[in-house]
């Protein structure tokens, strides 16, 4: 009988113990499924948030692109704008340079062409003067000679009186006196006609300096003029090539983009219990999930973007690779600048050579109107 109680109470015992085991089995379970489908939220929400940082990516790596394109265009039209405005004001000061060397030139054309008749005159007024003088110097010699003639014969012929030598000695000296007068004012009226010759010959020197120093100023403006477009020329290609090589690049953006995405999963998942992350997801080795729309659209725009940043871009603008014949990214700025750049420095060279052509006719006539 002891020993039947003994297996009766060790039996109760053990199913006791049975039951409590399976509590706890019932228990382990429930922790078990309440893991399982906290496991299975936590791979949901990690899809979304992967899918969400995915398309954010996207759209933050197709607004640099809009971006980028912008800002090319921006570029081109500046500096199409800004080589427009300066060809325009080089082609104006260029006309301008020739209509006053044109000016220039008829002026002093004008000028020498004076000068060298006021010179005729002024040599023939000479030579009619000397003669005047000599004729009038002969006539006054042969006047004298007659009347020293006439007083030797009355003095011979015993008629005169010495009154009457007087008389006649005191007209000539009159009538010298008077041609003497005539003389020193005839002097007076060349001197008086030779001052304003003079000062003509001044005035018109000064207006020849004034212009020629005129020339000078706007040869100097033309060639400070010069100077700022080829400067503005070297400072847009610079701008655009440090532009393409440094600023705004998409895959340095793309990049910084994916380590911050990748630093916000590590912290994330860092954040979690141990006993929430499954053994078959690492948290360092998360391949993140992509719908199947995102992923081609996504390795399309890198792939693009990956060959229009890594490729090498020729100095003419053109690429071998085809996908930049049709992509905005073309150097169109350092071809618009390279094409115009010939046709600026022909134009500034022309009117260098006519203004030395002009420079050396107009030193020519500078040199005839001092002769």
């Amino acid at each position: 009988m002891a020993s039947n109680e003994q297996y009766e109470e060790r039996i109760k015992q053990l199913e006791k113990e049975l039951s409590d085991e399976r509590d706890k089995n019932a228990r382990a379970e429930e922790k078990i499924k309440k893991l399982q489908n906290a496991n299975v939220t936590l791979q949901l929400q990690t899809e979304e948030e992967e899918e969400l940082i995915t398309n954010k990516l996207m759209k933050k790596l197709k607004q640099l692109k809009d971006e980028k394109e912008t800002i090319l265009q921006q570029v081109e039209q500046e500096e199409e704008l800004l080589t427009n405005t300066l060809q325009q004001k080089l082609v104006r000061l260029r006309d301008e340079k020739i209509a006053i060397e044109n000016q220039l030139e008829v002026d002093k054309e004008y000028i020498t062409n004076k000068l060298h008749k006021q010179m005729d005159v002024l040599i023939q007024e000479k030579n009619t003067l000397e003669k005047n003088i000599e004729q009038e110097r002969t006539e006054v010699l042969n006047h004298l000679t007659s009347a020293l003639k006439t007083i030797r014969e009355t003095f011979k012929a015993g008629d005169a009186t010495e009154k009457d030598l007087i008389e006649c000695l005191k007209d000539q000296v009159e009538s010298l006196s008077n041609v003497q007068q005539q003389y020193g004012q005839e002097k007076e009226r060349y001197r008086d006609r030779n001052t304003e010759l003079q000062l003509e010959l001044n005035r018109l020197q000064g207006d020849n300096f004034v212009l020629e120093q005129k020339i000078k100023r706007e040869h100097e403006k033309q060639l400070e003029i010069t100077k700022d477009i080829g400067k503005n020329e070297f400072d847009m290609e610079m701008e655009d090539e440090r532009h393409f090589n440094h600023s705004k690049s998409p895959q340095n953006q793309m990049r910084k983009l994916s380590l911050s995405g990748s630093n916000m999963d590590r912290s994330r998942s860092a954040s979690l219990p141990l006993g929430l992350v499954p053994e078959q997801v690492q948290v360092d080795n998360i391949s993140p999930r992509r719908s199947p729309r995102t992923i081609p659209h996504a390795h399309a725009h890198i792939h693009a973007h990956h060959h229009v940043t890594s490729l090498p871009v020729h100095l003419d603008g053109h690429s071998n690779n085809p996908l930049l014949s049709t992509s905005p990214t073309k150097m169109t700025p350092q071809v618009c600048t390279k094409d115009r750049r010939p046709s600026l420095i022909q134009s500034l060279r022309s009117p260098r050579s006519r203004s030395n052509s002009s420079g050396s006719v107009s030193s020519d006539n500078e040199e005839d109107g001092k002769k």
